[in-house]
């Protein structure tokens, strides 16, 4: 492989020792600044590559030099909604729960 900047193999070597692949999808510039667009702004993914569906750059304007970036992530049919009933929760502790439900 060719790298036109060294940091681009230590990235590309750091994230394939963490087994992290990158979900970009085509060649759409995800930066633009004048006549100068590239592709700057990765998504990460760990083991869930395959749920991520539909990756493009939007062409809706975003007020930036970034474009938006948009994706759908397919839920397998046999994964449950948790669902929360924080009726009555000390705040406090609601940090506690969701990070809980979170992980």
């Amino acid at each position: 492989m060719n790298f036109t900047d060294p940091r681009d193999q230590v990235i590309t070597e750091w994230l394939a020792a963490n087994d992290i692949t990158v979900a970009n999808e085509g060649q759409s510039p995800t930066f633009q600044r004048r006549d100068q667009p590239s592709i700057v702004d990765l998504s990460l993914t760990n083991d869930m590559k395959p749920q991520i569906t539909k990756w493009h750059v939007s062409d809706k304007e975003s007020l930036s030099d970034h474009n938006y970036i948009l994706f759908d992530i397919e839920r397998n049919s046999r994964d449950v909604d948790r669902r929360l009933d924080v009726k009555g929760v000390i705040k406090s502790r609601l940090v506690t729960i969701i990070t809980f439900y979170l992980i």
